[in-house]
Order: structure tokens, then sequence, then C-alpha cells
């Protein structure tokens, strides 16, 4: 399996969010990219995408989302995951969810979270 068509770049997405690493996050990411939030809010572009995913970070310090399965066919793919993540005034959040991705060549150009379980606290 060619590392386009393998989880690689799946698995360390994750480990790019887990690690709260912007700059590897990017790199993992067309210019374009259109990234749909599990509460339906969307993004678009490496502008709108480097203010917005460090906010995460910023609400939950703690933010971490263990993987369940990576899955690639081709240009599409999912991963399943559990979110933990603990606000400011000590409330945790735990969900399970999904995230459906739409690659192009070894970069991700779609992400679409779904998740189950409580929305993180508001911020």
């Amino acid at each position: 399996m060619s590392q386009t068509t393998s989880t690689l770049v799946q698995e360390r997405f994750m480990a790019a969010w887990n690690a709260h690493d912007l700059p590897a996050i990017l790199a993992l990411i067309t210019e374009d990219c259109q990234f749909v939030t599990a509460d339906g809010r969307e993004f678009h572009g490496l502008e709108q995408l480097s203010a917005f995913f460090p906010t995460v970070w910023l609400r939950l310090p703690d933010a971490h989302w263990a993987v369940k399965a990576h899955v690639r066919a081709g240009a599409r793919g999912f991963s399943e995951w559990v979110f933990t993540g603990t606000d400011a005034s000590g409330a945790v959040t735990r969900a399970v969810g999904v995230d459906i991705l739409t690659f192009r060549g070894d970069r991700i150009c779609r992400k679409d979270a779904f998740r189950k379980g409580p929305a993180a606290p508001a911020g």
C-alpha cells in the first residue's frame, strides 16, 4: 500500500492534534481545506483554520483524541475516536466520534466531524 492510500496521514494528523502542534496540522491539510465541526460550523482555508484550531486548546487545554480506528480507501477515509477534555472550571467533556476525510494526494482537503455525547463547553 502506498503512503497516499495508507492511514499514515491520518495517524500524523491525529498525533499533531494531540500534541497541539499547529504547524504540523497545517502541513497535513491543503491550502483550501474545508473543515466542518461536529456542531456544524465551517472553516475554509489556512487563514481561518490557523485562527480556529488554537481556540480548541485554549478552551480545553488537555484536549485529547484517543484513536479507535483509521480507515482509508483512495481519496476517502475516516478516523474513529474518543475525545476527552477539561475546561477552566474543571468540567470534563467526553464524546465518541468520527471524522470523515477527503484527501487530495497526501493532504486532507475536507474534514467533517460527527460526535455522540455532550458538546464541548461553550467558549
